[in-house]
């Protein structure tokens, strides 16, 4: 293969194959092949291709059987791919690289060999390369299992660090404490063991460290994110006991962070605040989440007379709801009164730097109300939690919305203008 035909593979390789795998399992899958440089496969089903859909049934084979099978399928889909939809990957191929020299790739390859962007690498769901049952199983094969992940991952890490010895390799493993229980006549005494061998035999500079700091950093600088049922806040000997734990002492049979995780990897750790099924960080450090998760029932601050925080929470939605506090109930959103407060605040901030005028935070204080109470557009909302789980743009879009609804035509807000 001449050097310009290995970097026209390097590129397209993944795609082609994408493509053939898809194609070959479900020669019905809606992919669009676009002549001037690419494949579309947005309109591709995620449970398009299953076991079964290919005739592997739940039950009854064994892994090499299940294997060949999938492979004798993706044989015969392939060399089924009807020939005039071949001729269209190559002209998207031809057309992809028409204007491309050789010099091209290679200036580009130049620009990220000394820029050295693009250097992360984090591979989510880490464990899940192997059969989740195999890790459910006997001890002897679940080691057998991890040690297939273990092996996996090294290799893959060996090749990104040699094309790229700086690169910043990070995964994300789930799970390990129900996979491996505290057992000192295992391979894998726990769960901290396995994923401490898993760093040192990989070269894998981090682990997501759920375990250690998922919720203890957004925990130390704002209320519980993850979870409702915790309290609020936590006292400064709460949160140092808390850190400390974490960081040293360790709690069961987790060890602390410092002496847990190889050195490379508790000097370059890796975690976040929030993902994809967890509330939006920057969202939730906007508003009180008390507030925000918080169930109202009708009088529920008589429970406790002497509870102050308790009992603000129904004053502030007294407050933007524009009722008597004993008239809060069941019926009204913790997160939209804690929206609702949010923007009401900010209202009142710009008025009193005289940039909002108070008849026009009147307005919108009004609008906010009618969100938080679960009206819009003269219309009641199915969900009244709605309005405070909306992004803050889109919440303030919904406020101007709802203002001009209850303005004349000929006196509208302008709701980019308001965002700004």
């Amino acid at each position: 293969m001449t050097e310009y035909g290995k970097y026209v593979i390097s590129e397209i390789a993944p795609e082609l194959t994408k493509y053939l795998i898809i194609k070959g399992l479900s020669p019905k899958a809606d992919i669009k092949i676009n002549d001037k440089d690419s494949i579309d496969f947005s309109n591709v089903k995620s449970d398009e291709i299953t076991m079964q859909s290919i005739g592997i049934p739940y039950s009854g084979y064994t892994r090499e059987e299940e294997a060949d099978t999938v492979v004798k399928i993706l044989n015969e889909g392939i060399n089924r791919i009807p020939q005039n939809e071949i001729n269209k990957l190559k002209q998207m191929a031809e057309n992809r690289f028409a204007n491309r020299k050789l010099n091209d790739f290679k200036v580009a390859e130049m620009i990220i060999d000394r820029t050295e962007p693009g250097l992360g690498w984090r591979i989510d769901a880490a464990k899940d390369i192997v059969s989740i049952d195999s890790l459910k199983t006997s001890t002897d094969e679940k080691d057998e299992a991890w040690d297939n992940v273990i092996d996996f991952w090294k290799r893959y890490n060996e090749g990104v660090h040699e094309y790229n010895p700086h690169a910043y390799t990070t995964a994300e493993l789930t799970d390990l404490s129900t996979i491996f229980p505290a057992d000192n006549n295992a391979k894998y005494i726990g769960d901290a063991d396995a994923e401490r061998k898993f760093l040192e035999q990989t070269g894998i500079i981090s682990v997501a460290n759920y375990s250690y700091f998922f919720t203890l950093m957004t925990d130390m600088f704002s209320n519980y994110l993850a979870d409702s049922n915790q309290p609020s806040w936590m006292s400064d000997q709460g949160k140092n006991f808390e850190l400390l734990k974490k960081l040293d002492t360790g709690w069961g049979n987790n060890p602390g962070f410092l002496f847990q995780s190889p050195d490379d990897g508790v000097t370059n750790s890796y975690t976040f605040g929030d993902n994809h099924d967890k509330p939006r960080l920057l969202h939730m450090l906007g508003v009180d989440m008390n507030l925000f998760n918080t169930t109202f029932e009708k009088r529920g601050y008589e429970k406790d007379p002497d509870n102050e925080i308790e009992l603000q929470k129904y004053k502030d939605a007294a407050y933007v709801l524009e009722k008597e506090i004993e008239e809060v109930n069941e019926h009204d959103s913790g997160a939209s009164v804690a929206m609702g407060l949010r923007i009401d605040k900010a209202i009142e901030s710009l008025e009193s730097a005289k940039e909002l005028s108070q008849s026009l935070g009147s307005e919108l204080k009004q609008s906010v109300k009618n969100l938080a109470n679960g009206t819009y557009l003269g219309n009641e909302i199915e969900d009244n939690s709605a309005f405070g789980k909306k992004p803050f743009d889109a919440a303030i879009g919904c406020v101007v919305k709802e203002l001009n609804h209850n303005r004349p035509s000929n006196n509208k807000l302008d709701e980019q203008e308001v965002k700004n």
